[in-house]
């Protein structure tokens, strides 16, 4: 009875390790996805703003 409680316990356990495992997986893609986006906009930035100065002068 003990046992199969500690048993049951330590499968639960590793299942909470893998639920955190993927959600921190998910959360470097996320993150990842949000650096190649602010990445791009910066590049636009940039290239807007070389624009702005061409046709200031």
């Amino acid at each position: 009875m003990l046992s199969d409680l500690l048993k049951e316990a330590a499968v639960i356990y590793k299942s909470s390790l893998v639920i955190l495992q993927l959600k921190s997986l998910l959360a470097d893609k996320e993150r990842s996805k949000l650096l190649r986006k602010l990445s791009e906009a910066n590049q636009l930035n940039r290239f807007l703003k070389r624009q702005v100065l061409l046709l200031k002068s």
